[in-house]
């Protein structure tokens, strides 16, 4: 089994560490203590689930949902994520509101799509101005109303992928929506199912989806990665744990943060998760400190995670705020000493070279799965990688103290 990386290991790392890389790590150790989930001011109006948000500059507007006695509503209202604190903005015009939407925002503008007012499922677009704290109808998709859809936005294309109609339980239809032209275009059919409430967002150039409902009411725990270049999906390592729905997933830093969600059981849960998209690897971190919760609505500051209002495992609607600050926790520190690889992207012979004094080396796949090792040396080797398919490998080199991994690309 690979080797856990923890502060734990720091005195059997330093005799492996060049002094730069001891350095960094004593400050690492002293800086990245364990963080914690803070309490902030309440959202300012209605307890409610289901609500949509969207962040544009150094605010984050949050509305709509279900409020307690099933009443949708379309009130807006932005959080200064500078001092914390919230005001109320133009609500959506008066007939337009509405519960499970996707909200996004793009080229200075935010977005509301989709969602469900009584029994009505829309498949109306609606567009938010801060300049003028004004809402502007957008093209319609052209296709049924849908609720529960899941976004992430690509450039000035934002991708709709899911959702539930009022004939079908989960559908797998995957549409791109042109911001700039205010155009719509089906992209097919998602190469995986049909997926509901599921989680999405876009990270570092894709886009990324996990979690939801299929057709068959099962609770999924896939991962998958969108290319806009290709307008291809690869699948990704399961999540570690069962399925879930109603999960919040955002982009931060080289990583991905999942939180709080819904299980097949109807288990709800507090806690936050960290993916790597380098290592393939998840990562449990700090629970919220209250009662398990699913439903908020989840966005990211520039050093901070937000989880607001949701409905908890009592089936009890929320005005919580809760934000977490660099999410990251000295035990789950992961300690790479220097390794060197080139050329990469390779074809053929990848030189690897690394400060261990003999260590092993493995390369793995997309799956998991291992697909080549062998043994490196302190100065380099060169390791033949002609015979594999072209794609994203991992390669993990260890020794019996301390563990590295790093992205290669096959050409």
């Amino acid at each position: 089994m690979p080797k856990t990386k923890t502060t734990n290991h720091v005195s059997g790392l330093s005799h492996n560490l060049t002094p730069w890389a001891c350095l960094v790590l004593q400050l690492w150790v002293y800086a990245l203590c364990a963080q914690q989930w803070t309490q902030i001011a309440d959202f300012p109006s209605t307890a409610r689930d289901d609500g949509a948000s969207f962040v544009i500059g150094n605010k984050a507007y949050c509305g709509t949902g279900l409020q307690t006695g099933f009443v949708a509503s379309g009130d807006m209202h932005a959080l200064d994520l500078d001092n914390e604190s919230w005001m109320p903005v133009a609500s959506l015009p008066p007939g337009e509101e509405r519960q499970y939407a996707c909200g996004f925002s793009a080229l200075g503008m935010g977005f509301l799509f989709g969602g469900i007012r009584d029994n009505t499922y829309l498949n109306s677009l609606w567009m938010y101005d801060p300049s003028t704290n004004s809402w502007i109808a957008k093209a319609a998709l052209p296709g049924p109303g849908r609720m529960g859809s899941s976004c992430f936005t690509l450039g000035d294309t934002t991708y709709i992928a899911g959702g539930r109609t009022v004939n079908t339980l989960s559908i797998n239809e995957l549409w791109a929506y042109s911001i700039t032209s205010d155009t719509w275009h089906y992209k097919g059919a998602l190469p995986f199912g049909a997926r509901w409430r599921a989680a999405a967002c876009s990270h570092q150039g894709k886009g990324y989806l996990a979690f939801g409902v299929d057709a068959n009411n099962q609770y999924r725990r896939e991962l998958y990665s969108f290319s806009p270049e290709t307008q291809q999906w690869q699948t990704l390592t399961e999540f570690p744990l069962q399925g879930r729905a109603y999960v919040g997933m955002q982009s931060f830093g080289n990583d991905l943060l999942v939180v709080c969600g819904l299980d097949s059981s109807l288990n709800s849960y507090n806690d936050l998760w960290r993916y790597s998209p380098t290592t393939f690897s998840w990562q449990p971190l700090s629970t919220i400190p209250a009662i398990a919760r699913r439903g908020g609505m989840v966005f990211t500051s520039v050093s901070a995670l937000y989880y607001v209002t949701g409905i908890d495992e009592n089936n009890v609607r929320l005005r919580e705020s809760w934000r977490i600050s660099e999410p990251t926790s000295a035990e789950n520190l992961t300690i790479e000493p220097d390794i060197q690889l080139f050329p990469n992207p390779c074809e053929q012979l990848l030189e690897v070279k690394t400060p261990f004094i003999k260590a092993e080396f493995k390369i793995i796949d997309a799956s998991g799965k291992c697909v080549m090792h062998g043994m490196l040396s302190q100065t380099s080797t060169d390791v033949d990688v002609s015979t594999l398919a072209k794609g994203c490998y991992v390669i993990r080199v260890c020794d019996q103290h301390a563990e590295v991994s790093r992205k290669i690309i096959k050409l």
